[in-house]
Parts: structure tokens; C-alpha cells; sequence
């Protein structure tokens, strides 16, 4: 369907007469526009037949998520409500505060300004008290601040000294772990005597050291705390009375008994302290004492039952070598007398063959062929060759029986005749 422009109508006024421009030109109404379905501009359906039901949309929500939205507006709003409260009562607050401040000096000044003037006594009597009262109090609060540094200096010394015993207790129980490790490495005897001596030295070293550790922190606290006392004592000393009042002349005292009074009790609360902190000390370096006494003797005990072990492996291992070296140096002997033996019949058979070819030093022709004296010519005619030969042969005999016997070839056992005809040789006999 086509849409049919709709004719511009003339504005008319309340009569009726048609509304002139500027120009005498009648002035058209406001074309209205055109409509644009939307359901949150119009409630009324266009499309509908009679043109007036109303445009709605079934919109299905569970319950859950209505309820889970209702919870979080909840939430949202009692949040909002929580920093908004507390942004009002900041506020407030402050305004109190401001208006506090503005009304004391608003009550300071009327009170100033009706107050009466104040006379001579009160010029040079009440102000100038109540000045060197206010300077006893700062001169005290100065007092006990510098007391509290000093406290706090000693305290963090304190916790230094009892650190540093903590550490060489470390060092003590690192050092001899490492020493019972190192038992493994040991090999002899002597070896573990040492580690044992060292075990002990150590022991006896860490447990003397610790003890004095631990006087030194006695001494270090009773001079603290007598220093804090002096301290006390001497800001004592320094409040002077009143002249008129007792007090010392020439010192310009400024000072009620009373007020020293007040002072001393104060002080004494302190010294109390002090005395407290003084036993707390002592205490603590004396139970570290005991316990780095027992903590020392635990592992000089670990010590102990761990050389224990390896001494008594190296004590077998120790049999067990000086065995091996015994056969060793008794196997080593017997090899150098075999050698030696060897030796000796090869010496022999050297001596035969020189006596068999009549090379032989001890010969007749030798010694006419070398021009010998007449006392080596007389002993070759008492021992000729043929009896060297004869002595050679027989200890020759000997020899390589007990070479045979020592080796074992032989099959049974023989027993070698004395050869009583061949005269041995001297220093030449069987064993």
C-alpha cells in the first residue's frame, strides 16, 4: 500500500484566524513524526487492529536467576550503603573536629577577654613556677627517652652476643660432623688417634670458649644495668631543692621535695625494669650454657661410637696386612735364599767346567805357568784338581737335590748318602 502524503494544516490561534509570519505567510503546524515501534517509547502496539493494545513481549526469567539478582543488587546496595555510611561519618567527623577547634578558641577568647588582668605576684611568681615545671617534665621525658635508647642499644648488643654463641655452636656441631665423616677416609691406627684428639680438643676448646661466652654476657648485662641505674642516679643528683627549702646553697635549686619525690618513683619503676631485664639476661646465657654443654658432649658421643666402628675394622685390617706383610717378608726371604742358592750352583758348575778344562786358579800348570810362590805350590800339591773335582761334584749334589726338593720334582722322597771318602769343601756344607 502506498502511503498517502498528509497535507501541511495552517496554525491557527485561539480564534481560530490562521497565525501570520514575518513574512505574512501562515505559519504550518509541526509535522509530527513518523512512528518507530519501540517498546521502551511507545506501550501501545500500532500494528495491532484497534490500533490500542498495548505492546507487550512474554519475557520467561527463572526464579534462580531472579534470585541471584535480587542477591547481588542486595549486596550491591548494602556495599553502597556501608561506604556511604562511612564517607558520612568522615565527614562528620571532621566537621566535629573543626567545629571542636573553632569553638575552644571562640570559649579561649571570651575567657581572655573577660578575664581579670593579672597582677604582680601573678607576673612574677605563678608564670615563672609554672615555666620551670613545664621545663622538670621536658627535662624527665629527655631522661627517660635517652634511658630507652640506651636500653634498646644494649638489648640489640645483647641479641648479638647470643646470635654470635648461636652460630659458633653451629660451627662447633658442623666441624665435628665433618670429622666423623672424615673417619671413613682413615686407614691406620694413628690416624684415628688423631681425629680422636682433635675430636677432644675441640670439645674441651668449644665448651671453654662457651663458658666464656657466657660471663661475658653476665658482665656485659650487670654493666648495662648499672649504667642505667647510675643514669637514674645522677638525674637525681642533678634536681636541686629549694634553698628555703632544704637544698643545697649555691645550686639555684627549682625543685619541690615533693616533685624529686614523684621523680624518684617514676625512676624506681625503671630500675625495677632494669633489675628484670638484667636477670632475663643472665638467665638466657646461662640455660644456652647448658644446652651448648650437652649439645657439645651429644657429638662428642656421636663421635665416639662412630670410632668406635672404624677402629674396629681398621684393628682387623691392620692384623690382616701385618699377616700379608709376615708371609710377604718371609716368602720375600725365602725367594733372595733360592735366589742366592741359584746362584751359588751356578758358581759351582762354572767351577767345575774351569776344573774339567784345567783353567782352574788352584791347578799346578796355573801356578807354574804364573810363577807362583812355593806356599801356593805346596797347598796345590795338598788339594789336587781331581779332589776339587770331587768336593765340586759333591756339593754340587746337595745343592741340586735341595733345589729339587724346594721346587718339587721329585717324586718321592730321597734321601741323599754322606760321601764320606770326598772331603768337604770349608763353610761348604748341606743344610
Amino acid at each position: 500500500e502506498e502511503e498517502e502524503e498528509e497535507e501541511e494544516e495552517d496554525e491557527l490561534d485561539d480564534e481560530g484566524n490562521p497565525v501570520l509570519d514575518d513574512e505574512g505567510n501562515p505559519k504550518k503546524k509541526p509535522r509530527k513524526p513518523k512512528f518507530v515501534p519501540d517498546a521502551m517509547v511507545s506501550p501501545i502496539n500500532p500494528f495491532s487492529t484497534w490500533g490500542n493494545e498495548p505492546l507487550i513481549e512474554v519475557l520467561e526469567l527463572p526464579v534462580e536467576t531472579l534470585i541471584a539478582v535480587r542477591r547481588a543488587q542486595r549486596r550491591q546496595l548494602l556495599e553502597y550503603k556501608e561506604e556511604q555510611d562511612g564517607i558520612a561519618t568522615d565527614e562528620m567527623e571532621t566537621i566535629v573536629r573543626d567545629e571542636q577547634e573553632q569553638l575552644v578558641e571562640q570559649l579561649d577568647e571570651r575567657v581572655r577577654q573577660w578575664a581579670p588582668r593579672p597582677g604582680r605576684a601573678e607576673m612574677d611568681v605563678f608564670e615563672v613556677r609554672d615555666t620551670q615545671l613545664h621545663q622538670h617534665q621536658s627535662k624527665t621525658d629527655r631522661h627517660v627517652g635517652s634511658l630507652s635508647m640506651r636500653a634498646s642499644a644494649q638489648q640489640a648488643s645483647f641479641s648479638e652476643l647470643y646470635g654470635n654463641a648461636e652460630s659458633e655452636l653451629k660451627r662447633h656441631l658442623t666441624s665435628q660432623k665433618a670429622r666423623v665423616a672424615g673417619l671413613a677416609y682413615a686407614s691406620n691406627t694413628p690416624q684415628l688417634g688423631n681425629y680422636e684428639r682433635l675430636a677432644k680438643q675441640e670439645s674441651s676448646s668449644f665448651i671453654e670458649n662457651a663458658e666464656q661466652r657466657a660471663e661475658a654476657i653476665e658482665a656485659f648485662s650487670a654493666d648495662s644495668m648499672n649504667g642505667l641505674r647510675k643514669m637514674n642516679k645522677q638525674f637525681l643528683d642533678g634536681c636541686y631543692v629549694f634553698e628555703e627549702l632544704g637544698g643545697p646553697k649555691g645550686k639555684d635549686g627549682t625543685y619541690n621535695p615533693e616533685e624529686i619525690e614523684v621523680f624518684k618513683r617514676r625512676l624506681d619503676e625503671l630500675d625495677e625494669d632494669v633489675e628484670e631485664r638484667g636477670d632475663v639476661w643472665v638467665k638466657h646465657a646461662r640455660e644456652q650454657l647448658e644446652r651448648h654443654m650437652e649439645k657439645s658432649k651429644e657429638a662428642l658421643e656421636e663421635f665416639h661410637s662412630a670410632i668406635k666402628d672404624v677402629e674396629t675394622d681398621i684393628t682387623v685390617l691392620e692384623a690382616a696386612e701385618k699377616q700379608i706383610r709376615t708371609c710377604s717378608l718371609l716368602q720375600q726371604q725365602e725367594q733372595a735364599t733360592n735366589d742366592a742358592a741359584m746362584d751359588q750352583l751356578d758358581a759351582k758348575l762354572h767351577l767345575l767346567d774351569s776344573l774339567c778344562e784345567g783353567v782352574n786358579t788352584g791347578s799346578i800348570a796355573n801356578l807354574k805357568a804364573n810363577e807362583a810362590d812355593e806356599e801356593e805350590a805346596a797347598k796345590s800339591h795338598a788339594n789336587p784338581v781331581s779332589i776339587q773335582i770331587l768336593q765340586c761334584l759333591k756339593s754340587i749334589r746337595w745343592r741340586v737335590h735341595a733345589r729339587s726338593t724346594y721346587l718339587g720334582c721329585l717324586q718321592s722322597n730321597m734321601e741323599l748318602g754322606e760321601v764320606v771318602a770326598v772331603p768337604p769343601l770349608p763353610g761348604d756344607q748341606p743344610p
